[in-house]
C-alpha cells in the first residue's frame, strides 16, 4: 500500500503543479538569435562565441536545425543579473 501512496501526488500537489504549468504556457518563451544578442548587448559575433567558451553565455536553450541556435530571453535576463550581482559583490570587497 505504501508504495501506491507514492506514485499519487495529493490534491494540493497536483492543484500546485497545474498552477505552475498553467502560467508557463500563459507565458510563451521568447527566442534570441545569435544575431539578435549581439544586437540587444552591443557585442560581436566573435564575442558571443568567447562568452560561450568562458561560460558567460550559456549554451543555446534549443535549436531550430543544426545551424540555427536559440536562447531563451529570460534564461538570459537571469544570468547577466546574476553577473552584474557577482560583479557589485567582487567591487565591494
Amino acid at each position: 500500500m505504501k508504495v501506491l501512496k507514492e506514485t499519487f501526488l495529493n490534491w494540493d500537489d497536483a492543484k500546485r503543479q497545474l498552477k505552475k504549468r498553467k502560467e508557463q504556457l500563459s507565458k510563451p518563451v521568447e527566442w534570441l538569435t545569435r544575431e539578435d544578442i549581439c544586437q540587444r548587448y552591443r557585442i560581436s559575433r566573435s564575442t558571443t562565441y568567447r562568452l560561450q567558451r568562458e561560460g558567460k553565455l550559456p549554451t543555446p536553450s534549443y535549436h531550430f536545425g543544426k545551424n540555427s541556435p536559440r536562447w531563451d530571453v529570460a534564461e538570459l535576463a537571469e544570468l547577466i543579473h546574476a553577473t552584474q550581482e557577482e560583479g557589485k559583490h567582487d567591487s565591494q570587497k
